[in-house]
């Protein structure tokens, strides 16, 4: 679903994105948004992505998060009162 609202809106802004109107760029949203509405299964699809500029993949994150955890030092115990 991505993809396909991706083409569809690289069809509209194949001109200069800075010549559209204001009225041109609201109608381009709303085809977005109706498209988005007719595949109940893609409610999420304006999330952001795993895998594209500026977030890793799921794998690259595991990596990140394992070399980031062993810098951090972790204390574990209990506080009575």
């Amino acid at each position: 679903m991505v993809i396909a609202l991706s083409e569809m809106a690289a069809e509209r802004l194949a001109k200069d994105p800075h010549a559209l109107s204001t009225e041109e760029m609201r109608s381009l949203q709303r085809e977005l948004l109706v498209a988005v509405n007719r595949c109940p299964s893609s409610a999420m699809t304006f999330a952001p992505a795993t895998g594209h500029e500026p977030i890793p993949s799921l794998d690259e994150l595991d990596a990140m998060l394992v070399a980031v955890a062993r810098r951090v030092p972790v204390l574990i115990g209990v506080d009575k009162p």
